[in-house]
């Protein structure tokens, strides 16, 4: 990255993060003692504050170095790979929440609770669809069949374990053939998908 280009990455940085802490130009340069002229030449990007006026400006922000040199676009996807990741697990413990409380009122209100562990099992496909949804809108197609396959299979254990339960048998695990078509089918539609593209 050559000069002029670090002094206009810094400039629109330290401009972006003074207005996201509501301080002027003058205010910002209080607080490293500097005149609010410096403050704005470096804001224009006719030159470059120190390392140590960096690192005080870091401090002043709760950024990183890293975070006041680079990029805007870089940290963008940075932070929005972050709050997808955390929208996810939210929405997945969020199903995993009502099912605890499933789990307690069940055990609460009947008189034979040998049943109510069903409640996990039934929060396994409900988080095999919630991914699904969130990997749908985040646009990987490879996670989104990986949600997928994890949905097929919790399908079957959730028919397979109930069966094991309440109605042993030697053939039990049949089920888990009804999986094998959908997930060959899944792997083949993503693809196919991949080549057309291609073409």
């Amino acid at each position: 990255m050559g000069e002029q280009k670090i002094k206009a990455t810094l400039a629109k940085n330290i401009a972006y993060y003074r207005k996201g802490k509501n301080l002027t130009q003058s205010e910002l340069a209080d607080k490293i003692a500097y005149s609010d002229k410096a403050v704005s030449k470096w804001e224009r990007g006719e030159g470059l504050p120190d390392i140590l006026v960096m690192m005080k400006l870091c401090e002043i922000f709760s950024i990183s170095l890293n975070d006041l040199v680079s990029e805007k676009q870089k940290r963008i996807k940075t932070s929005f790979l972050r709050n997808k990741i955390i929208i996810t697990i939210l929405a997945v413990l969020l199903a995993w929440l009502v099912a605890v409380i499933s789990f307690v009122i069940l055990n609460l209100t009947l008189s034979d609770p040998s049943y109510t562990w069903l409640s996990f099992i039934y929060a396994l496909p409900v988080t095999g669809i919630i991914l699904i949804v969130f990997t749908a809108i985040w646009g990987n197609k490879w996670f989104v069949c990986g949600s997928i396959s994890f949905l097929i299979w919790m399908v079957c254990l959730g028919i397979y374990l109930p069966l094991r339960f309440f109605a042993p048998s030697t053939n039990d695990a049949l089920v888990f053939y009804i999986g094998i078509p959908f997930q060959v089918l899944c792997i083949l539609f993503f693809l196919l998908k991949k080549k057309k593209k291609d073409i």
